[in-house]
């Protein structure tokens, strides 16, 4: 068994076949996506459908990586939860170009996002929730912006 010290210890681990990043075992990585040497994985996080974790990227907290996104830099995701009606993690991924959100198998933009709240929550405890997520994500992502 490897193992691979994330910062809190030594795990359980392997390095990815496609670029020979780190990842924990408790993550999952599809054989399409690349997690550069200099990279890694943990955290329960997944990584699917040839996303792209490079830049000593460090993706953690249940995060997910997916649709095609490219992570460069740690900065470059941003993991909130447990929230809404699942309890669950909402994964921002700047730098897309914009802001792509990941809500269990739901992606899109943060518009998109706001938009299907709206409309599968209405003005519930979870709607309010959302729209104060939302609100520090566009706040977030305008100091982002003017890095790039």
């Amino acid at each position: 068994m490897e193992t691979h010290d994330f910062g809190y210890g030594p795990i359980s681990a392997h390095k990815h076949p496609n670029g020979g990043g780190w990842v924990a075992d408790d993550c999952s990585v599809s054989s399409d996506s690349f997690i550069a040497e200099d990279s890694r994985v943990t955290g329960g996080s997944r990584v699917d459908r040839g996303s792209v974790v490079t830049g000593g990227s460090v993706v953690d907290g249940r995060s997910v990586v997916d649709g095609g996104s490219v992570v460069t830099a740690t900065t470059d995701v941003l993991a909130l939860g447990p929230i809404g009606s699942r309890q669950a993690v909402l994964t921002v991924l700047f730098n897309q170009p914009g802001v792509r959100i990941v809500a269990g198998c739901w992606i899109g933009t943060l518009d998109e996002f706001e938009a299907r709240v709206k409309e599968v929550h209405g003005g519930a405890t979870h709607a309010q929730e959302y729209a104060a997520a939302i609100a520090f994500i566009r706040a977030l992502w305008a100091t982002r912006e003017r890095l790039i």
